[in-house]
């Protein structure tokens, strides 16, 4: 009983610890359960957030922008193993480190695994459970294994929210929105 608790205190130790050693700009929300290595290599932009379990390998580096949200056991991976070269079979010794970049306002959807290297554009939307393993444009949305573009969003508008800093997290920190599950109270045409 005391192992366990010892085990579970230490567990949350290293996570807290962890988290400081991320490069932040508040305000933000980072969940608890949200897991993280090489941290001080993730930059993470204002109003962003990290949902519950989601993995961020930050050894090639990972930089998240202003107002981005991933949604729920999001893992992104800035690292591989080396796997062309003649030395052993199924890899050698060596990682190459590629970096990931979410441009601003983007949300990336439950499950979604981002790989080394990939760079996600402003606006862009990542399905649930897709897997990305090439560059995503501005306002594109994309889903599957491997994630191909579904449709895009207007990328004039876009760019006026992001340069207006139209965030949802900023309007939630700052206006006090809050989400409304019955679309039938949405008057605004969209």
């Amino acid at each position: 009983m005391i192992q366990k608790l010892f085990k579970a205190r230490s567990r949350e130790r290293k996570r807290a610890q962890a988290t400081r050693r991320l490069r932040t700009t508040p305000p933000l929300q980072i969940d608890d359960s949200a897991r993280f290595t090489f941290p001080e290599k993730i930059t993470l932009g204002r109003y962003s957030r990290v949902s519950k379990d989601c993995y961020l390998n930050g050894q090639g580096g990972i930089t998240i922008g202003d107002g981005t949200i991933l949604g729920p056991n999001v893992t992104i991976l800035s690292s591989t193993h080396r796997h062309q070269q003649t030395k052993y079979l199924p890899y050698d010794e060596f990682d190459e480190f590629r970096p990931v970049t979410i441009g601003r306002g983007a949300w990336l959807g439950f499950g979604c695994m981002i790989v080394p290297g990939v760079t996600i554009g402003d606006g862009a939307i990542v399905a649930m459970g897709a897997v990305v393993t090439r560059d995503v444009p501005a306002g594109a949305i994309v889903g599957g294994n491997p994630a191909t573009i579904l449709k895009q969003r207007d990328a004039e508008w876009i760019a006026q929210a992001v340069a207006a800093e139209r965030y949802y997290l900023k309007a939630r920190f700052e206006e006090g929105v809050v989400r409304i599950k019955d679309r039938s109270a949405d008057t605004s045409g969209s």
